[in-house]
This record gives structure tokens, C-alpha cells and sequence, in this order.
């Protein structure tokens, strides 16, 4: 599955003047906790995000800079910066995690993860298209079994090189069971890699066999030492 596939689009945004109060409307409007911030071209500037917005409420200044949090000098611009914004420009977070529309939507789960984020910008030849949120990723694990099924088989005959025709695929919400056999032990960790990467793929069990380990015969095979200068 691609980002596009799940993403929500037609994304509410602000630009960077938008004022305080108007931001917060917006939110509360529409039930968002982030907007992301354009210029007139569609392009992402940043993101303001409900964080962002509640540094107004950690005045006076000099908590701030007494703040445990707010140790280095760049933090403690950061936070006063945001604490005597008054426009989206002056309290978005930059820069922007954001993601292309036609990456694997595994990439973009993996950026919110590391970035431990609840939503990122998706975009297409620059501009901002939709925002992809942790529920969109979860949009994955609602696929029917049927459509796993799809999926799971013609991955099998176009992604795997070897013979998978032995293999049988059963599906019981969302937890795949392979079973049969197959002639060597490499084409049965190929084929549990490409049936594990499948979106909406719960859980994989293998329990297909494989006739000859040519991995363990690979790594029985001596490897040839250094070759020594004749004498």
C-alpha cells in the first residue's frame, strides 16, 4: 500500500500569518490537534501543533528559562519564541516531517515512529496533497482476508524467483498460516520476508518445509583463507 492509499486529503492549513486565535478556532472546529503551515505555492513550512500553541500558557518568561527543560540557550529561544508568537509563522514547529504520497506506507509509519509524531505532512511534487495520522497507518490491519489473500499470492508468483506453487496461504483475521513445501530453505525465508511486508499482515506462521537447507550447506563449505606469496 502506498501513503496515498490511506491518507486523509484535502488537508486544512494555515499560512504563516494566520493569526493565534484563528489557529485554535480552526482546530477546535474541525477536531485536529496540528496544521500544517504553507506558503502560496502549497509548499510545507512547518507544522503547528497544539503543543506549540500550549507555550502560551508557560508565561511568565522566567519560568521558562528556570525550566529543568529549557537548559541550552537554543531551547530557551524556542520556547520564548513561542511564548510571544502571535502568528502561525512565529509558532510552528520546523521543519516539517513529511512524506511523498507514492512511498510505501511503511515508510511513512516508520517516520512518525522515529519522530515520535502523531501526524506528517504528505506531499507530491512539492506541494502538500494530504496529512497521513497513526489511524490512517491502522487503516492497514482493516483489509478483509480476501484482499490479503490477493495480495499474498501475487506477490508469491511475481516477487518470489523460485517455484512457490507447493505453498498453500490461509488467512484468519488478518494472521496468515503458510503451509506445503518447497525445494530449497532459501525460497522459504524469501517467501516469509515478502508475506511479513504484506499491509495488514498481523501475523505470520511458517510452517512450510523445505526439502534442502542450501543455507546451512553454504555455510558448511570451508571458506578459502588468504593466498600466501609463493616461495
Amino acid at each position: 500500500m502506498k501513503v496515498r492509499d490511506v491518507m486523509t486529503g484535502d488537508p486544512l492549513t494555515v499560512r504563516t500569518d494566520t493569526p493565534f486565535k484563528d489557529i485554535v478556532r480552526t482546530m477546535d472546529r474541525h477536531c485536529v490537534s496540528g496544521l500544517p503551515v504553507v506558503d502560496d505555492a502549497g509548499r510545507v513550512l512547518g507544522i503547528v501543533t497544539t503543543a506549540d500553541l500550549m507555550f502560551k500558557e508557560h508565561r511568565p518568561d522566567h519560568a521558562i528559562v528556570r525550566s529543568p527543560g529549557a537548559r541550552s540557550s537554543t531551547a530557551r529561544a524556542e520556547r520564548l519564541r513561542r511564548v510571544h508568537g502571535c502568528v502561525a509563522g512565529e509558532l510552528m514547529s520546523t521543519p516539517a516531517v513529511r512524506v511523498d504520497a507514492d512511498a510505501d506506507l511503511r515508510i511513512g509509519a516508520r517516520l512518525l515512529s522515529r519522530h515520535g509524531i502523531a501526524r506528517l505532512a504528505v506531499t507530491s511534487r512539492g506541494k502538500i496533497v494530504g496529512m497521513l495520522s497513526r489511524g490512517d497507518v491502522l487503516k492497514a490491519f482493516m483489509r478483509s482476508d480476501a484482499d490479503l489473500r490477493r495480495e499474498i499470492e501475487t506477490t508469491l508468483r511475481h516477487d518470489v524467483a523460485s517455484d512457490t506453487s507447493g505453498v498453500k496461504v490461509a488467512i484468519d483475521d488478518g494472521v496468515v498460516r503458510l503451509t506445503g513445501s518447497v525445494e530449497l530453505a532459501s525460497t522459504k525465508h524469501t517467501i516469509h520476508f515478502h508475506v511479513e511486508r504484506v499491509d495488514g499482515v498481523t501475523r505470520v506462521i511458517d510452517d512450510v518445509l523445505a526439502r534442502f537447507d542450501d543455507i546451512a550447506a553454504r555455510a558448511s563449505v570451508p571458506q578459502a583463507g588468504p593466498l600466501s606469496d609463493a616461495v
